[in-house]
């Protein structure tokens, strides 16, 4: 047995054995670091529907080298204070899927670090 020093997130508590991988997961991965969680989940404007749309995006074949299109069926949530505006959440999509959802009408929503002007926690429903 072999004894390692290992570093933990902050956030959710998940092991890691390098400094690097445990920074790089606290800020991109971690669905627990207020840097990744969406402001608007607990927000009074916030509305979640069962509503889907789809996005059409163009990837390119790694093999072939060609374009192809194919699409991306994505929840429909609602912000009410921005006139049900379609609000897009972007933890772990690629900068392509969010620049689609972005031209498809989609307002992406703040995380809680980044903060919303318009924030306004939701009141106990007990």
């Amino acid at each position: 047995m072999i004894r390692v020093d290992a570093y933990r997130c902050s956030h959710c508590g998940k092991l890691f054995l390098t400094e690097r991988g445990c920074v790089k997961h606290e800020e991109k991965y971690c669905s627990k670091s207020p840097c990744n969680i969406a402001a608007c989940y607990s927000c009074k404007w916030y509305k979640e529907t069962e509503q889907t749309t789809t996005i059409t995006r163009t990837g390119v074949n790694p093999l072939t080298g060609y374009e192809y299109e194919y699409e991306k069926e994505v929840r429909i949530n609602l912000c009410l204070k921005y006139h049900n505006a379609k609000m897009f959440n972007s933890f772990h999509a690629s900068e392509e899927l969010i620049d689609d959802a972005e031209n498809g009408g989609f307002r992406i929503m703040p995380t809680m670090e980044e903060g919303c002007l318009d924030y306004k926690k939701k009141e106990n429903e007990d």
